[in-house]
C-alpha cells in the first residue's frame, strides 16, 4: 500500500474524527444553551406572585401587537409613555421617510416595468424629497443603537425598554437635527406627493402600496414638520417598529382596590412558534400550568387581499386562521381564556369602499355581499370554529365561555381604552374561575 493512500487514509480519519467531536461538542452547546433556558423560564415562574396578571400575546406580523401593548402602557401606566415621548421623536421621523421612500420606490418600478406614463409634477417632488430619503439608514443606525438592538436594517424596538424613575432623554444629535429640519423644509413636498392625482390614482389601483399608518402621518405634517416636536400619544400609537423576541411589559396597576401587575409577554418577529413561547403557561416539567391563563391573539381582517412575504401564495387570512388554530389546539393552553381581536376594521372599511371585492381573494366567501357587516361576521365565525374544533372542545362544560372577540381599530385611542376596560373584566372573571386569586 502506497504512503499516499496511507496518508489519505489518515486525513479522512483525522477529519472524520474532528467533525465528531465538533457534532459532540454542538450537542453540548445546544444541551447547555437549553439547560440556561429551562433555567431562566424557572426563575421568571418562581418570580411570579398572586398578584400577576399574565397574559401572552401571540399573532402574525404586522397584525398589531405592539399595538396592543402600547395601549397597555397607556391605559394602565401612562407616565411610561408620556416619559418616554421625546424617545419616539426619530421613529416618528423614520415612519414618514419610509412612507415617501415607498411612495417613489413604487412609482419609479411601475415606470420601469413600463406599466405607467413619467408624471413631470412627481418627477420634480422626487428630486425635492431625495435629500430626505438619504438620511433614512443613518437615523436608522442611530436610533437602534439607541434603543440598543444593534446594527438592523429597520429600526426596531424593545416597547418600555427605555423606562426608569427619571426618563432618560436621548442626548443631542447632529442626524436627528438635521433630519427634522429636512422635514420641516420638505413638508411641503411630501404633501404636495400624497396629494398628486397620478400618486392617488396608482394608490387606488393597488400600483403603489403605503403602511396603514402613512394617511395618518402625512395629514399630521403640519405638526410633525414643526420645531421643536414632541410626539403625542397617538403618534405613538401609530408609529410602527420591527420588534423582535419575546418581550416581557410589567405593568403594575390598581384593580378593585388591590395593586396588581399585568405580565405581558409580547411574542414578536417570531409569530406563534411553540419553543418561544410554550414554557410561559407549563410547570416545572413541561405540563400545563394549574394557574391562570390569557392568550389575546391579534390578527388584522384588513389583510385579505395581501400575501405573507415569505410564502407569496399564502394569504395573510388563512395564514393567521392557520397559526390560531394551532395555537387554541396546544395542550398547553387547554385551560386558556382566549381573547381574539380582530384588528385594522378601519382599514378594512377603506378597502371595502374602494370596491376590493373579498371573493377575488377568499375563495370560500362566496357570494355574500360585499359590506363590513357581512366580512366581519365570516371573519369571526372562522375564528369561532377554529377554536371550537380544538382538542378537548366537546369534554369542556357548556358554561365555560374562554373566547372573547373584539372587533378593533387598535392606532383608535379612545376606542381601545373603552375595550381594554372590558377584558379586563375578561381576565379578572377567568382568574376568578381557576381560583388563581380573589378580587
Amino acid at each position: 500500500m502506497s504512503t499516499d493512500t496511507l496518508s489519505s487514509r489518515s486525513s479522512r480519519a483525522s477529519r472524520k474524527e474532528k467533525r465528531s467531536l465538533e457534532i459532540l461538542a454542538s450537542q453540548n452547546s445546544r444541551s447547555i444553551d437549553a439547560l440556561i433556558q429551562h433555567d431562566s423560564e424557572r426563575r421568571k415562574r418562581a418570580r411570579r406572585t398572586l398578584s400577576d396578571l399574565p397574559v401572552l400575546v401571540l399573532g402574525p406580523t404586522g397584525s398589531g401587537k405592539s399595538t396592543i401593548c402600547k395601549q397597555f402602557y397607556h391605559f394602565y401606566a401612562p407616565h411610561v409613555l408620556e416619559g418616554e415621548r421625546a424617545l419616539w421623536r426619530p421613529l416618528v421621523f423614520l415612519n414618514v421617510i419610509a412612507a415617501v421612500r415607498a411612495i417613489i420606490d413604487d412609482v419609479d418600478y411601475a415606470l420601469d416595468t413600463g406599466a405607467e406614463q413619467p408624471d413631470p409634477e412627481v418627477g420634480e417632488l422626487r428630486r425635492r424629497l431625495l435629500p430626505l430619503i438619504s438620511m433614512e439608514d443613518s437615523l436608522v443606525n442611530e436610533f437602534n443603537r439607541d434603543a440598543g438592538v444593534g446594527r438592523r436594517a429597520h429600526p426596531c424596538m424593545r416597547l418600555g425598554c427605555l423606562q426608569s424613575d427619571v426618563p432618560q432623554l436621548p442626548g443631542p444629535s447632529p442626524v436627528r437635527e438635521l433630519v427634522a429640519r429636512t422635514i420641516c423644509e420638505s413638508a411641503q413636498a411630501m404633501r404636495e406627493l400624497w396629494r398628486n392625482l397620478y400618486v392617488q390614482n396608482l394608490v387606488r389601483e393597488r400600483k403603489v402600496r403605503v403602511d396603514d399608518n402613512a394617511t395618518y402621518f402625512f395629514n399630521a405634517l403640519s405638526r410633525i414638520g414643526n420645531v421643536p416636536y414632541i410626539p403625542t400619544i397617538e403618534d405613538i400609537v401609530h408609529a410602527r417598529a420591527d420588534s423582535y423576541g419575546m418581550i416581557e411589559h410589567r405593568i403594575p396597576t390598581e384593580i378593585r382596590d388591590q395593586r396588581r401587575t399585568w405580565l405581558l409577554q409580547d411574542v414578536s418577529g417570531v409569530g406563534g412558534r411553540k419553543p418561544v413561547w410554550a414554557n410561559f403557561f407549563a410547570d416545572g416539567n413541561g405540563h400545563p400550568s394549574k394557574a391562570s391563563q390569557t392568550v389575546i391573539f391579534v390578527m388584522s381582517i384588513a389583510a385579505f387581499d395581501e400575501y405573507i412575504l415569505e410564502e407569496p401564495f399564502t394569504n395573510c387570512i388563512e395564514h393567521s386562521l392557520k397559526m390560531f388554530s394551532e395555537i387554541c389546539s396546544n395542550r398547553l393552553l387547554a385551560n386558556a381564556q382566549f381573547i381574539v381581536m380582530l384588528n385594522k376594521c378601519d382599514v378594512l372599511k377603506r378597502k371595502l369602499r374602494r370596491g376590493v371585492k373579498v371573493r377575488d381573494f377568499l375563495r370560500g366567501y362566496g357570494k355574500r355581499p360585499n359590506t363590513y357587516d357581512e366580512v366581519a361576521d365570516f371573519m369571526r365565525a372562522h375564528v369561532v370554529r377554529a377554536y371550537e374544533r380544538r382538542p378537548g372542545a366537546d369534554r369542556m362544560p357548556a358554561n365555560a365561555k374562554r373566547l372573547t372577540t373584539y372587533f378593533t381599530t387598535l392606532v383608535d385611542v379612545k376606542e381601545t381604552q373603552n375595550i381594554l376596560t372590558g377584558l379586563g373584566d375578561v381576565v379578572q372573571s377567568h382568574m376568578s374561575a381557576t381560583s388563581e386569586c380573589t378580587f
